[in-house]
Parts: structure tokens; C-alpha cells; sequence
């Protein structure tokens, strides 16, 4: 895995949000390569982190689609570099932020150190490629974990039959800025991980009560009953566009006046239309297995040993970006402190973490407090932390940021939504009043963010 002295010159960062500005940092701070571009879609850095008041078109709900459907790949040139015309379709730079959305870690354990960075285009290829993962709308099956014909139990085109035939009922949460338009509204919200939950209960201070909430599981700040001015509901198992009936696992339904929208809360897929399956041999994404194709601790790949990516894994966001950054940095500058392992141990890793998260229900690049094969947040960490190592005597490099003990105390004990009152892990509030956000101290006898993130 060593590329050898000056072997990289040139480095191509596609994406500027909080991913790929860190890693254009870090890069830059090696000061070893001769040129590092950063590709994005807008035309101001920050990705997911910028807000636009207006996010229209709304494009069209399509569900079961995966993003390879939905957001296409562009045409690439037979040669570079190349000037090609602007193309007009969408491609999903809008956000997802809306007016009340909030954090659910301390900023301690979330923040970016301050770094400056110069950001530009060119249409020049480089000599290794980093990127960070788009997201694309997908409206998810409710009772599995990837989308598929037959999705409410109706095929694809029955499906989409119900907002064809009722137009603007059926709306995503990226589109959602303000509960106002919702007011005296009969609201039904699919999804109750973080974005629905925010939701429905923003959307529940104006619409008509009650506003209906489908959920899969109980979530961790879910009491043993609803809110008032909330009803839960199982999950959807069938549109009806012929009388605009809802139907649900428990055989309830709901009929077309008792639901003027519908807001599916159901997250995102990445989607990687810059990689070209064809030219490169393979796929970028398994969609089925929910993963990155060929990788190694959720970053790197030992058949493309110039490719990585930043930001996939679902842990302690910002602060992973860094420490993956660093670590990339310092292995494509050869100062790395800790070599990769070899191609074999890392096809190994990924078999054997594949076979884990099968084992544990969990999903690939879920990476708490607990866990195996690079499941474990403190192990992953540590192994990048490894692989960066210092920057040099004279000060070139970024050196990782360290898990203080204000920050460990911050993740196992301060919490915005606590389990109410003694939840199944033993979680019991300690006081209501732990600053001027609304956070809450906790003693949590089970220990996994992932919850807190989710």
C-alpha cells in the first residue's frame, strides 16, 4: 500500500460538505500534493448544512426506486479534460434542513476544529479520487430494509397510481421546512427516527388532532403511549387509489378524508451517480446488503487503493469525518504511522463483519458503542488514529482530535431526548435542566449512541 515518493500528485474530492471540506483540509495540510480540486454541485461549500427556504420542484415520489433510477448518472466524457453543456436535470442538491431541526449531541462532541481551506473546480482529472456520499429521497419499505417491488404490497405502478390520482398529498421530509402549512391539516407521518419524530411533533403544536404517526419499531424516546394529539399507527401495507384508503398491518385503515398529507419520514440511500459501474468494473454500493462494495474499516478499498470515501459510517458525525480524513491524508502523503493491512485482511474484514452484522441484525456501517469488527466506535476510531498518527516536526499534517473525557462524558450522559421516565435500558433522568437547550443528564446503564442517533 505504498504508493511510493511523489507517486500522487493530484487528488480529486467530490463534494463540498462537512465531509469533503475536512478532507480538503487535511489533504492540504500534508502540503505534499500538487494540486487537490474539490467537485461540487452548488455553488457555496457546506452540502447537507446549508439551508434553502425554498427546496422546489418537489420531484416525484417514487417509491421502491433506488438512487441508481432516480438521481442518473451524468454521460462521462470519452476523454478529459472536456467541457460538455449544463445539464438541467435535478440533482438533489436541495436540503433536507428545516426551520426547527436540532442536534442531538453537544457541540463538544460534534464540532469540526476551525480550519481554512481554498475551494475550486476543474474538469481535470486527478491521480486518486475521495468522496462523500450524496443522499437521495427513498421511500423505504416499511417492514424491510430496502425497497422493492410490491413495496405496500401493490406493485410499483399501482403504487404511484395514489399520488398520480391525489395530487400533493403524498410529500417527502426534505421538502418539509415549517409546520405552519399544515395547520388545521389531517397529517399522517411515515417514520419515527429522528427527522419523524421532529416532525410529528412539530406538525402536532398546528394540524388537526390527532396526527397519525406509521411506525415500524418503538424508537428509544417513544413512551409506552403517544403524545397527546398523536396516534401511532403499524406499519402501511397497501394504497388504495381507487377510494384513497390507507391500510395498515393491523388491518385498520384510514380513509380519504381522514388524511390530507402524508410526509414520509424514511431517511435516505447514498447515491454515487459520478461512478461509472461500467468503466470501473463493479458497483460502488450494495443496495441489497446496504454497503460499500469492496471496503475496508468503512473507508478504504484494497482494489482501488487511490479510491476512498468519507462519511459513510453512522456514528459520531463531524468528528468520524475528521479522524477518516486525517488518516486518508496521511496514507496517500506516505507518512501513514500505521500501514494498511494487506489486501487479503482486508477482504477478510469485510467478510467477517458482513457475517457480524448479519448475525446481529445491525447494518454494515452502523458503528456504536458496541460491536464487532469494526463496529465499535472506540476501535474504529482508534484505528485511523493509528494509521494517522503526528504530522511532521515542522507542523505539516492534521493531527486527529482526541476523545477527552468531557466529550466521553457528554455522549454517555447528556442526551436532548431521553427515554421518558425509566426506559428498557435503565435510563433514568437525573435532572431536567442541563443547560439552556433543553438538554438532560442521564445514567445510562447501556451505553450505545447509536440510539441517540438514530
Amino acid at each position: 500500500m505504498n504508493f511510493g515518493p511523489n507517486k500522487i500528485r493530484s487528488v480529486a474530492v467530490i463534494g463540498a460538505g462537512a465531509s469533503g471540506i475536512i478532507t480538503a483540509a487535511a489533504l492540504k495540510a500534508e502540503d505534499c500534493f500538487e494540486r487537490i480540486v474539490v467537485f461540487e454541485r452548488r455553488d457555496t461549500p457546506g452540502g447537507t448544512w446549508n439551508y434553502d427556504a425554498n427546496p422546489q420542484p418537489s420531484l416525484p415520489i417514487r417509491p421502491g426506486l433506488l438512487p441508481p433510477a432516480v438521481d442518473k448518472p451524468l454521460e462521462i466524457p470519452d476523454s478529459l479534460p472536456r467541457e460538455t453543456t449544463h445539464d438541467t436535470r435535478e440533482r438533489y442538491f436541495k436540503t433536507p434542513i428545516y426551520d426547527a431541526l436540532t442536534h442531538v449531541l453537544l457541540g463538544c462532541a460534534l464540532r469540526l476544529r476551525a480550519f481554512s481551506a481554498a475551494l475550486g473546480a476543474s474538469a481535470v482529472p486527478g491521480d486518486v479520487l475521495c468522496a462523500a456520499p450524496a443522499r437521495s429521497p427513498a421511500c423505504r419499505q416499511h417492514h424491510g430494509r430496502r425497497p422493492v417491488p410490491g413495496v405496500f404490497g401493490r406493485s410499483i405502478g399501482e403504487v404511484e397510481a395514489h399520488p398520480s390520482q391525489y395530487p400533493g398529498r403524498v410529500v417527502h421530509s426534505k421538502y418539509f421546512r415549517s409546520a405552519s402549512v399544515y395547520r388545521s391539516k389531517k397529517v399522517l407521518v411515515i417514520g419515527n427516527s429522528a427527522s419523524g419524530h421532529d416532525i410529528t411533533n412539530e406538525v402536532a403544536t398546528v394540524a388537526r388532532a390527532p396526527v397519525y404517526q406509521s411506525r415500524r419499531h418503538k424508537n428509544r424516546w417513544d413512551g409506552d403511549a403517544p403524545p397527546v394529539g398523536i396516534a401511532w399507527k403499524p406499519v402501511i401495507t397497501e394504497y388504495r387509489p381507487e377510494n384513497g384508503q390507507i391500510l395498515f398491518a393491523d388491518g385498520s385503515c384510514l380513509d380519504d378524508d381522514d388524511v390530507d398529507t402524508v410526509i414520509y419520514c424514511t431517511g435516505y440511500r447514498p447515491s454515487f451517480p459520478f461512478w461509472n459501474a461500467a468503466a470501473n468494473g463493479r458497483e460502488l454500493y450494495d443496495y441489497n446488503d446496504n454497503k460499500l462494495v469492496g471496503n475496508y474499516w468503512h473507508t478504504f478499498f484494497p482494489d482501488y487503493p487511490n479510491l476512498a470515501v468519507v462519511g459513510m459510517p453512522r456514528t459520531l458525525t463531524f468528528r468520524s469525518f475528521e479522524y477518516q480524513a486525517v488518516a486518508i491524508a496521511r496514507l496517500w502523503a506516505v507518512r501513514a504511522s500505521t500501514p494498511l493491512p494487506t489486501s487479503h485482511e482486508q477482504r477478510r474484514w469485510e467478510k467477517e463483519r458482513l457475517e457480524a452484522v448479519r448475525r446481529e441484525g445491525t447494518g454494515f456501517h452502523d458503528v456504536g458503542r458496541q460491536g464487532e469488527h469494526g463496529g465499535d466506535m472506540l476501535e474504529y476510531f482508534r484505528k485511523l488514529y493509528e494509521i494517522a498518527g503526528l504530522g511532521t516536526l515542522r507542523g505539516k499534517g492534521r493531527v486527529p482530535p482526541v476523545l477527552s473525557d468531557e466529550v466521553m462524558w457528554a455522549l454517555d450522559h447528556l442526551m436532548k431526548y431521553p427515554t421518558p421516565g425509566k426506559g428498557k435500558d435503565g435510563d433514568k433522568a437525573a435532572s431536567a435542566d442541563a443547560g439552556d437547550e433543553g438538554w438532560v443528564v442521564v445514567d445510562r446503564a447501556e451505553k450505545d449512541w447509536l440510539v441517540t442517533l438514530s
